[in-house]
């Protein structure tokens, strides 16, 4: 698992900044931007992504 966390680092970083500049739009573009709706985007996209990616690099490690 650390190997998969270490090939992933790079993906982390552009993840992270995405984030921020998806909560500075949010920020100028709204009045009152709803944060806890985007979080939940976030966290579920991000669940659903990580578990396509363990699934594939278990798949690799195995063969």
């Amino acid at each position: 698992m650390a190997n998969y966390l270490k090939s992933r680092i790079v993906s982390y970083l552009f993840i992270l900044l995405g984030v921020g500049a998806g909560f500075a739009i949010c920020e100028v573009s709204m009045e009152n931007p709803d944060y806890s709706s985007v979080w939940a985007v976030f966290i579920t996209g991000f669940t659903i992504g990580e578990c396509i990616m363990i699934r594939k690099w278990l798949r690799r490690e195995t063969s």
